[in-house]
């Protein structure tokens, strides 16, 4: 038996505004493929998943011109913590008119809702629960709504997969042009991670915690280079370890070296180099890290 994808085919009764579309497009074009857009998925599915593919699926059969770009599906399942940290450090790296979909959602299905934003130009369409606050710590956005307007859902909504059925369709068709208003009122409050989640800089400590661990099992926490004690030896106390050195690089120090260093993203970071930090420590995403000096 053939999977047969159900999506509205919004009816607009009004032409759509003129700067929103290219030449010649409009709300039917979707049965022409559409207009070419780049859209990212980040998610907790796993790469293999089959949830993978229906979320492409729906948004391919609403508009056929759209590349697709795989930032994970390998965020751990339900870890909203890492999945914002991804975000932060993905999305600023894409293009203005760039169309983003990220769904870490262990609220499906409750009363949280979901939001569209525009964050500087680039739209994103993720669940209300925290996904966003590493982004809005940079900039708030310049536009948000909640989505609400069912035209843009799946026919048929599950109760537990608003990936597909309500955030995936509501994204392919931003990417047709509609303006963000369309998908619902207006947003004005959110939800964000507690400050828990911010360094706290004291006059001789910063208190941090590890906010990512990477496929190599480093583990990156979100003290960044900007506040870093110049010109003295910190002490850097993660669970019951403890380093006194700041290293540049990996290569540095022999194989299976526990180290502290600023990584690619310019975040204090502890390595085993050559090996998973994340394995020998057995710390993970919110343990707290102490520097002192």
């Amino acid at each position: 038996m053939a999977l047969v994808l159900s999506v509205n085919v919004p009816s607009v009764k009004k032409p759509l505004p003129a700067e929103t579309l290219t030449s010649g497009c409009s709300i039917g074009a979707v049965q022409d493929g559409g207009m070419g857009a780049l859209v990212t998925l980040t998610t907790d599915f796993g790469r293999d998943s089959i949830y993978v593919a229906q979320l492409k699926a729906v948004l391919l059969s609403i508009n056929r011109r759209l590349t697709i770009v795989d930032v994970t599906h390998e965020i751990p399942p339900q870890d909203v913590v890492s999945g914002a940290w991804v975000l932060r450090h993905t999305v600023p790296y894409f293009p203005e008119g760039s169309f983003h979909l990220a769904v870490i959602d262990p609220g499906v299905g409750t009363e949280r809702r979901c939001l569209a934003v525009d964050w500087e130009g680039r739209y994103i369409v993720a669940p209300d629960n925290g996904l966003l606050t590493f982004l809005y710590q940079l900039s708030a956005p310049r536009r948000a709504v909640w989505i609400e307007n069912r035209a843009y859902f799946r026919a048929e909504v599950s109760s537990t997969f608003h990936g597909r059925d309500l955030m995936g369709p509501a994204l392919a068709w931003l990417t047709h042009g509609i303006p963000l208003e369309e998908l619902g009122p207006s947003a004005q409050k959110w939800v964000e991670l507690s400050d828990d989640w911010r360094p706290r800089v004291g006059d001789r400590e910063i208190q941090g915690r590890i906010v990512f661990v990477d496929r190599f099992g480093n583990l990156i926490t979100n003290i960044g280079k900007d506040c870093w004690p110049q010109q003295v030896r910190p002490v850097i106390k993660a669970g019951d370890y403890q380093l006194a050195e700041l290293s540049r690089t990996y290569g540095e120090h022999p194989p299976g070296s526990l180290i502290a260093l600023f990584g690619s993203q310019g975040y204090l970071e502890i390595a085993v180099v050559n090996g998973s930090a994340a394995e020998q420590t057995k710390l993970t995403v919110g343990t707290p890290v102490l520097v002192t000096w």
